[in-house]
């Protein structure tokens, strides 16, 4: 059971949408960037030799430790101590460029939330003075923004005077690029559950005082947090629920007495709760979901429901793909379901590729250009040329083009 909860809970805090996102330079970057040759051509040849030094030495501690964790009984647990240990001895940064190789080596890694969530809390203890640096530098184009989340959740569970108020959200996620300050009212209103010891009614005025274009995210946090209680029980504050046919009920009644971008927020999360407590079927979730007052509502709550499901570690067979957005085929709605599968595996991390090219290559004719236009948009974010013709080398010749966006 303790396996199967860490499975399932790699599924958390994923947001649908992926911008491009600033990141700070890694250790390699400022070692070259510091670096002054005594000639521009040796200075050229030395640097890329000390680049192709690093990344061998990267690769091959990306294989050390697959190696080391595929002899535990519980690997995922040695992933997150020993990546938490690089970030905390060498460098944040650094130690995602492992991940990164690792996902390469171990497709479980890839799901990498929770992982990337106790990398960043090994960083921000290393110095936590530093907090704000990591908050501005981490990238949330990755691991469902768990680097972000990490950082916060540390910070915030280490100051005794911080206070999750409308203002100090405000404050706090007023930097950077739309997603970046959503996802920091989504995480902080995870913490505001917590500060309020599991209360909504407290907690939901707050949200209500945040800039407009927070209010949704704030409000989508505390609904995570009351559905699922991850981090409450993380603290110790709750046991895990139980995910049956009672507590999702008795979650969506609680949802039903809501009205505007509350109920919308509240039935978005139920998504998640269907997928845990009848297995990540496809049909259950969507007639779950659609048992909703009305047909708005039912679509926030299956499109969130597209996201838990493709990023879901075994989710990953061309049947199961297609089948999520077949309830839609012939709508408007089939076109967005696609933009959303894309979207939430970039958002993770660019080795999902794979998948997302299974996905492209076997829904309908009209759709593919567009699925493969979408998937190469976001790879142009995340990955340059040479790492996009390898990524995309499976894809049908007539849309390789497409997916590696030249």
């Amino acid at each position: 059971m303790k396996r199967l909860r860490l499975i399932i809970i790699l599924v958390i805090f994923i947001s649908a949408f992926v911008f491009v996102i600033a990141r700070s330079t890694s250790i390699l970057n400022r070692f070259l960037a510091e670096f002054t040759p005594p000639s521009a051509e040796l200075g050229m040849a030395k640097g890329k030799q000390e680049q192709s030094d690093t990344a061998g030495q990267i690769q091959n501690a990306a294989l050390n430790i697959a190696d080391i964790c595929q002899t535990k009984g519980d690997k995922n647990t040695c992933y997150q101590q020993e990546l938490s240990n690089l970030a905390k001895v060498e460098d944040l940064f650094f130690a995602e460029k492992i991940l990164n190789n690792l996902q390469d080596i171990d497709p479980f890694t890839r799901s990498c939330h929770v992982l990337a969530h106790r990398m960043a809390e090994a960083a921000t203890r290393r110095d936590p003075t530093k907090w704000k640096d990591l908050v501005n530098q981490v990238n949330v184009a990755s691991c469902g923004a768990g680097f972000l989340h990490g950082v916060l959740e540390t910070h915030t569970s280490s100051d005794p005077n911080f206070r999750v108020t409308s203002e100090s959200i405000n404050e706090l996620c007023k930097e950077g690029a739309p997603d970046r300050k959503r996802m920091c009212a989504h995480f902080l209103a995870h913490i505001l559950i917590l500060q309020n010891d599991g209360n909504t009614d407290v907690s939901l005025p707050i949200c209500k005082g945040v800039t407009d274009d927070l209010q949704f995210d704030c409000f989508d946090g505390i609904f995570m947090e009351k559905h699922q209680k991850n981090i409450m029980v993380d603290h110790q504050l709750t046991k895990p629920p139980t995910f049956n046919t009672e507590y999702v009920n008795s979650q969506a009644q609680d949802c039903n007495l809501l009205d505007g971008v509350v109920a919308t927020a509240c039935w978005t999360e139920m998504a998640e709760i269907y997928a845990k407590a009848y297995g990540y079927e496809q049909e259950k979730i969507f007639d779950n979901c659609y048992q909703a007052p009305n047909q708005e509502l039912g679509r926030s709550c299956y499109l969130k429901g597209v996201v838990v499901l493709t990023t879901y570690p075994d989710f990953d067979t061309a049947d199961k793909l297609v089948s999520v957005c077949q309830p839609y085929y012939g709508k408007t709605e089939y076109g967005t379901c696609i933009t959303y599968i894309i979207s939430a595996l970039m958002n993770y991390s660019v080795n999902f590729t794979e998948r997302a090219i299974k996905l492209c290559s076997n829904i309908s004719e009209t759709s593919k250009e567009g699925c493969f236009k979408d998937l190469g948009n976001l790879l142009k974010v995340n990955a340059d040329l040479s790492s996009r013709e390898k990524l995309c080398q499976d894809a049908p010749d007539q849309y390789k083009k497409y997916c590696v966006s030249t």
